[in-house]
């Protein structure tokens, strides 16, 4: 058995396996995303608000329409780094569709990434589903990278996985945004760093850079270290020699992202950091006044994430404090990790911010943390045996320590992206009337069929209430069995639609209404359909009845005609 598993360790073509399942997983998690929470529209990935309007060659182009319709839905920034990979330069006018160009533009890397794929498919215009795609084979070069290097420094490969699935890489990677790209690039350039691989470093670097602003942090402090070394001043990663170039090499990630920073500037008339609204505060200050606002708030889910956040970037800095001791190429990553530390509400009102800004350290904190324990702790001879189980008594508890935290990581990848699909499906193009009619059908004939073919309330069953709302989706049948037609459209008042709902029933008492739900379009007599939809429990503890039903918005509910309902027993504990 010992030797099927030695085999299985040091099988060459291991990493690869590893890194196909993991791009699966993931492609099957942006599947899913886009078939129950996007109605089937992968051009939709990016999330397109009509507020800001879109590119007139765009929509031409990939038949796009906007899935927030509503000048309350601002949409998800992805579309606006979409739109830039079609605009590189940004003379096209597509500034024009770009909340903050300026902030926007600087993050050119993964665009630019995303057009010379496009060009290499011989496509005219980059498209959603390979702007997306790029970002996703970015995300997998980076996890393949990092699992070689570990199993080539004989660190369990596993380490790399809680990176690769946390939340913050597989809601970027879902949406459209390059902080999952720029934290896979990073991965490969600290790698190559590692290995004393300058150029390849310099470019992937300069890539990382060009995708996230704050990496040029660790670019700096890696070539003042790199000056300091030949000075002879701090040991740097070994004693090869270092030449002259090397430095030019070094500085390059700096210089194309000044370069490109300032082109950016004047083109758009001004600096990017002016329009970094709410981004940065003072060390730990914007953490601290999110807490407070979550446990006033009674969102549990937020507290845990805020905890979860503070673990992970202070744990980092110690282990990267504890690491420059020995080789210093690791305080190049403190001022970044300090940059995390100091996020302001733009990034920490929601764990979509704060969540992918330290998605990297789900990399660097075990890794760093393994190697220090694995080289640095020094046995005397008279001691040996008394050391020796000290430190495999450390090692123990390291593991148990980062495998709880990263685990913990995964799971809350679960829980949270689930929970923020069916946001989406609330505050999307389905959740809100389409269009509006001044003038409308009252129902008369209320016949119909009307059936709850799932509800899914055991989703969270093993997960305490306390860190997850209790929530459930609904999946409803209907057929309409009238002479009249159920539209989707009401009139400027909101009256007239047929939609679907529910209402919570304590005692025989309305407890609670839920959201209204409108249909995916107009249902024509004999016409059939399923709709999926998004139950909110109560809060307080007891039995209840959920009753599902149709309402025509204005007029009445179906189950007042006593029909075209049913009724859910439930407990919330």
């Amino acid at each position: 058995m010992k030797e099927k598993l030695e085999k299985i360790k040091t099988n060459k073509f291991l990493p690869y396996i590893v890194t196909a399942i993991i791009g699966i997983y993931i492609i099957c998690n942006i599947c899913g995303f886009v078939g129950k929470s996007l109605g089937g529209n992968y051009n939709w990935l990016v999330l397109p608000a009509k507020m800001f309007g879109m590119p007139d060659t765009i929509s031409q182009y990939d038949k796009m329409e906007p899935i927030y319709k509503y000048n309350d839905g601002c949409g998800w920034d992805g579309q606006f780094y979409y739109y830039i990979s079609n605009d590189l330069l940004g003379t096209k006018g597509y500034s024009n569709n770009v909340d903050v160009p300026s902030y926007r533009w600087q993050r050119i890397g993964l665009p630019l990434i995303a057009k010379i794929v496009s060009m290499c498919l011989l496509k005219k215009q980059v498209s959603v589903l390979v702007y997306t795609m790029t970002n996703l084979l970015i995300v997998l070069l980076g996890f393949l990278c990092a699992i070689k290097y570990l199993k080539k420094i004989n660190i369990n490969f596993m380490w790399a996985i809680p990176w690769v699935l946390s939340c913050g890489v597989l809601i970027t990677v879902r949406c459209g945004l390059p902080d999952a790209a720029a934290d896979a690039l990073f991965i490969m350039a600290f790698i190559f760093l590692l290995e004393n691989k300058y150029i390849w470093y310099s470019i992937f670097m300069t890539m990382t850079c060009l995708s996230r602003e704050g990496y040029v942090l660790i670019a700096f402090c890696m070539f003042i270290i790199f000056i300091l070394n030949k000075l002879e001043k701090l040991p740097f990663v070994c004693n090869r020699k270092i030449y002259f170039k090397n430095f030019i090499i070094m500085a390059m990630p700096g210089i194309v992202f000044l370069a490109w920073y300032l082109y950016v500037s004047v083109h758009f008339g001004v600096m990017p950091y002016k329009q970094a609204y709410g981004i940065t505060n003072i060390y730990l200050v914007g953490w601290i006044q999110n807490l407070i606002k979550s446990i006033s708030g009674n969102d549990y889910v937020q507290t845990v994430g805020l905890f979860f956040y503070l673990i992970v970037v202070m744990w980092s800095l110690v282990a990267a404090i504890r690491m420059g001791k020995k080789r210093c190429i690791y305080w190049g990553l403190i001022p970044y990790i300090i940059l995390v530390s100091s996020f302001g509400d733009t990034v920490l009102f929601h764990w979509t911010g704060y969540l992918k800004g330290i998605s990297v350290l789900y990399f660097l904190l075990p890794f760093m943390v393994l190697q220090y324990n694995k080289r640095f702790i020094i046995i005397k001879e008279e001691q040996k045996n008394k050391i020796e189980n000290r430190e495999i008594n450390i090692t123990q508890r390291l593991q148990m320590g980062l495998g709880g935290i990263l685990i913990f990581s995964i799971l809350m990848s679960y829980v949270y992206l689930n929970n923020w699909g069916w946001d989406i499906l609330k505050a999307s193009y389905f959740y809100n009337p389409v269009e509006v009619s001044d003038d409308f059908q009252t129902i008369e004939n209320y016949d119909c069929e009307f059936k709850v073919v799932s509800y899914d309330y055991d989703k969270f069953s093993r997960i305490p209430n306390r860190f997850v709302a209790p929530y459930a989706i609904a999946n409803i049948s209907i057929k309409n069995n009238g002479n009249q037609i159920w539209s989707n459209i009401g009139n400027s008042e909101g009256n007239g639609a047929v939609k679907i709902s529910y209402q919570i029933f304590q005692n025989d008492k309305v407890v609670q209404e839920g959201d209204r739900y409108n249909l995916l379009k107009s249902v024509q007599p004999g016409e059939e359909m399923e709709r999926e939809i998004f139950i909110s429990y109560p809060k307080e503890k007891g039995k209840y009845v959920v009753r599902i039903s149709l309402i025509q918005e204005g007029v009445s509910w179906f189950y007042q005609q006593n029909i075209g309902y049913e009724d859910i027993e439930i407990q919330v504990k």
